[in-house]
């Protein structure tokens, strides 16, 4: 249980196959809350309007814009 408690997660295996899977409390509420925004329709809507613009090269992803200043920073 104290492992747990780190945000470690454990996966409980029967022949061979995940049968359950133990999480913090923490991550369990992280989990359920992107569930809950997955589910909503408009925030689906934004998120898919946002891969499309970092596709077209509109939006850059944060690891894009860290890479950029680290090498202006350079």
């Amino acid at each position: 249980m104290d492992e747990v408690s780190k945000d470690h997660t454990f996966f409980i295996k029967r022949r061979g196959k995940i049968a359950a899977v133990i999480l913090s409390p923490d991550e369990y509420l992280d989990l359920v809350e992107v569930l809950a925004e997955e589910a909503n329709p408009d925030i689906r809507k934004q998120l898919e309007e946002g891969k499309k613009e970092i596709e077209l090269g509109i939006t850059a992803t944060e690891a894009d814009i860290l890479a950029l200043l680290k090498k202006v920073s350079a």
